[in-house]
C-alpha cells in the first residue's frame, strides 16, 4: 500500500469513527455507552494510525479495536445488563480524559 493509500485509509476511518460517536451522542439516556464508545474509539483512531504506518504485520490491533467497539453498541441495543469489559487500552484512554477533565 502506497503513502497516500495509507493516509485515505487512515483518513476514512477517522471519519467513520467520528460518524459513530455522533451518532452515539444521539441516544437519549446512554452516558455510559457514549463514554465508553469515546474511549473505545479513541483507542481505535490510534490503531488505525498505527498499523497503517508504523506495523509490517496485518491490521490486527484496528480490527480488535474496532470490533471491541462494535460489541460495545451491540451490548448496548441487546440490552445487556452490562457492557464488555473494557480492555487495557480503553482503560488507559479513560484515565486519560478523566485527568485532562480535572485540569
Amino acid at each position: 500500500m502506497s503513502s497516500d493509500e495509507r493516509n485515505q485509509w487512515v483518513n476514512t476511518a477517522h471519519a467513520v469513527a467520528d460518524d459513530a460517536e455522533l451518532n452515539a451522542a444521539l441516544i437519549p439516556g446512554a452516558n455510559e455507552l457514549r463514554e465508553r464508545l469515546q474511549d473505545a474509539l479513541n483507542v481505535a483512531r490510534i490503531s488505525f494510525f498505527v498499523d497503517a504506518h508504523e506495523s509490517e504485520q496485518e491490521p490486527y490491533m484496528s480490527e480488535f479495536d474496532t470490533s471491541h467497539s462494535i460489541a460495545l453498541l451491540s451490548a448496548y441495543m441487546r440490552g445487556d445488563e452490562a457492557l464488555p469489559t473494557p480492555t487495557l487500552r480503553e482503560r488507559r484512554e479513560r484515565a486519560q480524559r478523566e485527568a485532562r477533565q480535572d485540569l
